[in-house]
């Protein structure tokens, strides 16, 4: 095999296909890139057995072939560190790096080492514009947890019924949800975080996303690149029913910048309280709505003036928690509907109806 390409180029895809190789495998191919070349097109593939990527350029071909690199984050490191053109050849399994007078030999692996990527059904396409899934992606997936003891919990579910697209996550205190109209075929699957993370961003590169949903596996491919994983079991809790349920007694409107700088004061005064996380009370009443936060290093009061139509309420939450939850409306103005002490905070956006989300509030002592 040999090639030649402008090594910035050649960085980019690496390093994207590299999301999805292992850290550390008992097979070595799981650590390296499978790099196949035919004609001009170059191939480079990722693949931990649980997420897959396959992306490809257009090179100057000089010889067909197919090899591993040992090691994804060194070879790619190689390639970003030489000048603009850079030369990649193979002698069995040595890959050679050239560019000027700098060369750098490493030891590959046979291509035949490398696990062959799942087949799916082109039949079973869904075409989804891109921005309709990168918003949903956007007003998700912080809800979700990597971390969590709750499988559910570790993926975002993305549900296409009936003509509506919608876009699913919770860690157990906040439930995120994005909707808007589609026109394709019906499925529901739940995708693990890591690969969504990695599916966000390839949605630049072309304007519409193929979505291919099987039993137990989906594929994202958008431009020159395709991310494969592997679905989770779906025993995610009935959403609609949920929002459904929750009340709406009473509404506040708030700007929603001067609200994420309060938070931010928050957040800072508790990220210096050796991992303690003390929920900020809010009073709401009249135009006015105080917030106030007691830590071990003081206390932090402010006061946002707000559009409040209900009754004299207080309620305390988590400051990251909704922080997050306001943070992922993309308008200006932002809605918390409230209906009691200890009953969930629904978040709503003025001008952006796709987007809502339930954050639960915490127990007043």
């Amino acid at each position: 095999m040999k090639f030649t390409c402008n090594s910035k180029t050649l960085t980019e895809v690496l390093n994207k296909a590299a999301k999805a190789t292992a850290a550390k495998s008992p097979m070595p191919a799981l650590m390296g890139l499978l790099l196949r070349l035919s004609g001009n097109r170059l191939h480079i593939t990722g693949y931990d057995m649980e997420i897959g990527i396959d992306t490809a350029i257009t090179v100057q071909g000089e010889e067909d072939g197919a090899v591993i690199t040992n090691t994804a984050k060194l070879f790619s490191g190689m390639v970003a560190k030489m000048k603009s053109s850079v030369t990649i050849s193979t002698n069995e399994n040595i890959i050679s790096i050239e560019s000027g007078k700098s060369k750098m030999d490493f030891i590959g692996l046979s291509a035949n080492d490398f696990p062959s990527l799942p087949e799916f059904d082109d039949d079973n396409v869904k075409l989804i514009p891109s921005d309709t899934l990168q918003a949903a992606i956007s007003h998700t997936l912080y809800a979700a947890d990597a971390a969590s003891v709750n499988a559910s919990a570790r993926g975002v579910l993305i549900n296409q019924e009936d003509g509506m697209f919608t876009a699913v996550a919770t860690n157990g205190t906040i439930l995120a949800q994005h909707s808007e109209t589609a026109n394709t075929g019906n499925f529901r699957v739940l995708v693990p975080i890591e690969a969504m993370k990695i599916v966000d961003g390839i949605l630049s590169e072309d304007d519409f996303v193929k979505i291919n949903p099987t039993k137990s596996l989906i594929s994202f491919t958008c431009g020159n690149t395709t991310v494969i994983a592997r679905t989770m079991d779906d025993m995610f809790l009935n959403y609609k029913q949920i929002f459904s349920n929750a009340e709406a007694g009473c509404e506040a409107v708030f700007n929603k910048s001067e609200l994420k700088e309060v938070l931010e004061r928050v957040k800072l005064v508790n990220d210096g309280q050796a991992k303690l996380n003390n929920p900020v009370h809010l009073f709401f009443g009249g135009s006015k709505v105080d917030i106030n936060l007691q830590a071990n290093c003081g206390k932090l009061t402010e006061t946002l003036d707000v559009k409040y139509n209900g009754k004299a309420m207080s309620i305390k939450v988590s400051a990251n928690k909704l922080y997050s939850a306001i943070s992922a409306v993309s308008c200006d103005r932002v809605s918390l509907a409230l209906s009691g002490e200890l009953k969930p905070i629904i978040i709503t956006a003025d001008n952006d109806k796709c987007y809502k989300a339930l954050v639960l509030p915490i127990r007043q002592k």
